[in-house]
């Protein structure tokens, strides 16, 4: 729930459709100062949907995000979806992102060069329940998606702007010993979506080297990499790669690597000229990074 400018509220939910087998049905609706309705919107879907999350934009127009079910009646998949819309209720734009079985958008904030990141817990992937966070641009375009880990069951609640132009998340974890429980879980990242490294992961990662050459580069540059032995344990996405963004921190291409020296080269021929960052990311972790100049 929001509070509009003229003092009324908006809020956002769902409810049982008992005429319709028994669906769930998401709207939004607006009521005054005193509670009294003045408007619902109901949003139109095949099968079940919720919204759960409301907030501001950074354009001071209003951001609601839930999920839809895109099939008949309450048969996964489902997928996560994104209302932009203004004070009176009017649709802006609506994205929705991935297939899953289970979960939902949580919260969500906005990211420190435009934009936001959202966070939440879903089955995307085989293994079990995992938390994640995915960042997009002012107009909803996906810029990157990080799936977080630390047992089968694992999601979070909410998601904060750092200081330091990177992302704090809480929620809760499988991965203790509770007796069989959860746990609260709390996860820092860098504004890439990276696991921020500890004084562990600092000496893991030390001999961990990137370099580029050459560097500026019209068509084509190689990457030399070398890559330590972790056995992380950590929480991110297991294994080493080289990931490539563009100075909007939009994810361009991941290219994994093995332990030990790895050559990749990098073609650059479809990209517009300017300065881009290829991370070296080892077990999520941010270990290295350098920028690349394309002319």
């Amino acid at each position: 729930m929001i509070e509009l400018p003229d003092h009324s509220f908006m809020c956002s939910g769902t409810s049982i459709n008992v005429s319709s087998s028994n669906t769930f049905d998401s709207y939004y609706f607006i009521v005054d100062s005193l509670g009294n309705l003045l408007t619902t919107f109901p949003v139109p879907s095949i099968g079940d949907d919720g919204l759960n999350v409301i907030e501001y934009s950074n354009d001071n127009n209003i951001m609601i995000l839930g999920l839809e079910n895109y099939t008949t009646g309450n048969i996964d998949p489902y997928s996560n979806c994104i209302y932009k819309v203004d004070y009176f209720g009017n649709v802006i734009w609506k994205k929705t992102y991935g297939d899953f079985y289970n979960g939902s958008p949580l919260g969500i904030t906005r990211a420190h060069n435009g934009g936001y990141v959202y966070a939440g817990g879903s089955d995307y992937t085989a293994a079990g329940f995992h938390a994640y966070i995915h960042r997009i641009d002012e107009n909803g375009d996906s810029l990157w998606f990080r799936n977080f880990s630390y047992s089968g069951f694992d999601e979070f609640w909410d998601i904060k702007t750092t200081a330091d132009g990177g992302y704090i998340m809480c929620g809760q974890t499988g991965g203790c010993n509770n007796n069989g429980g959860t746990c609260f879980w709390l996860v820092k990242t860098d504004s890439l979506g990276l696991l921020v490294t500890g004084i562990k992961e600092k000496e893991i990662f030390k001999t961990a080297t990137l370099t580029i050459y050459p560097n500026p580069a019209t068509t084509y540059c190689t990457i030399t990499a070398i890559v330590p032995q972790s056995n992380s344990t950590g929480i991110g996405k297991k294994g080493a790669s080289i990931i490539l963004f563009d100075m909007r921190g939009k994810q361009l291409l991941e290219q994994p690597l093995q332990t030990g020296s790895n050559t990749v080269q990098l073609n650059l021929t479809n990209y517009t000229s300017g300065t881009y960052l290829a991370v070296l990311v080892l077990d999520g972790y941010n270990a290295a990074r350098v920028k690349v100049v394309k002319e």
